[in-house]
């Protein structure tokens, strides 16, 4: 894949994106068009609901969690913060315990989160449905106008977890237990 230079080109009009369409989306997203991960929210619940899961009978799981390397522990330590600042992660005091841990992001630096639900999976009924044909669908579509929005900072975040559940992911960190 060629590399891309981190010097992009100027603006140059090109059929509908005129000079005056690029002026209004500078002007709207002045700066730059990334959100700090404090902004970051999650979709409105009167359109997407929380999401349910429903489980069968089990026994609630108290998995142990590796040691966290001590010199990654205070990049460890700020990655939780930075969820929990972000409302992503909440207290919990239930008797289910996940394991988690943590993964070099691409750029080599800095750290991402992953949550072990092997446990959970196990008790979730699964949905045997399956996706529509993706030809009827496209088909369906054709000679229609579509506008969309793409977000590229996607976290799984976006769907609040029904209260009910909420239990089942619950972790333990040096911080507490969420």
């Amino acid at each position: 894949m060629p590399e891309l230079s981190m010097s992009p080109i100027p603006f140059t009009p090109m059929g509908c994106y005129t000079q005056e369409h690029h002026n209004i989306i500078n002007k709207v997203h002045e700066g730059d068009f990334l959100q700090p991960v404090d902004k970051k929210g999650h979709f409105r619940e009167d359109f997407f609901p929380p999401v349910v899961m429903p489980v069968i009978a089990h026994t609630p799981w108290v998995l142990c969690n590796m040691p966290i390397p001590p010199g990654l522990y205070d990049k460890v330590i700020e990655c939780v913060r930075a969820k929990i600042e972000s409302g992503t992660y909440e207290s919990s005091s239930s008797s289910y315990r996940s394991c988690w841990f943590t993964v070099l992001n691409k750029d080599g630096v800095s750290l991402h989160l992953v949550h072990n639900l092997q446990p959970l999976n196990a008790a979730m009924i699964q949905d045997s449905g399956v996706p529509p044909f993706t030809e009827q669908t496209a088909e369906s579509m054709g000679d229609h106008a579509c506008y969309g929005c793409l977000d590229l900072y996607v976290g799984y975040d976006e769907r609040v977890l029904a209260p009910d559940l909420r239990d089942f992911t619950t972790f333990q960190t040096p911080l507490g237990t969420f």
